[in-house]
């Protein structure tokens, strides 16, 4: 069977098809606190970004697109453990989940209240890549 086995903090994710080669891979995120609302999905190369109702449809060029995933690989996002939680839970927590697949990499995270790459409440490697994202948008 052909695919991508990848492991994170000793755990094994496989990924069941063979990965292709594209520009654009598969991306999807969706972040949840009392304030935001984001939603972004990827269609044939084409993003839709919700952003607290405000929608935005773009197609990035090669540019950039080569430049997100350049700062996708400074944030270390390939590393990320699928599932981050905090020591506490509450109800007013922010939630985000993020499918993600390039090349032959694949990453698929999400939490509740806590962020990569440690687990604990500073939300800064996810704000980061919220910032890659609305670069790749922006001026289309």
């Amino acid at each position: 069977m052909e695919g991508l086995s990848i492991y994170c903090a000793g755990e094994r994710r496989w990924l069941r098809r063979p990965m292709r080669e594209e520009l654009a891979g598969a991306l999807s995120l969706s972040y949840r606190d009392a304030d935001e609302t984001i939603e972004l999905t990827n269609t044939d190369g084409r993003l839709r970004w919700l952003e607290n109702g405000q929608a935005v449809e773009a197609r990035p060029g090669r540019d950039r697109w080569e430049a997100f995933w350049s700062e996708v690989d400074a944030l270390d996002v390939w590393s990320w453990c699928r599932w981050y939680s905090p020591i506490q839970m509450s109800t007013d927590q922010p939630g985000w989940r993020l499918l993600m697949t390039h090349d032959d990499r694949l990453v698929s995270a999400r939490g509740y209240g806590a962020f990569p790459p440690d687990g604990l409440d500073d939300p800064a490697a996810l704000t980061g890549l919220v910032t890659a994202i609305r670069k790749l948008i922006e001026a289309n």
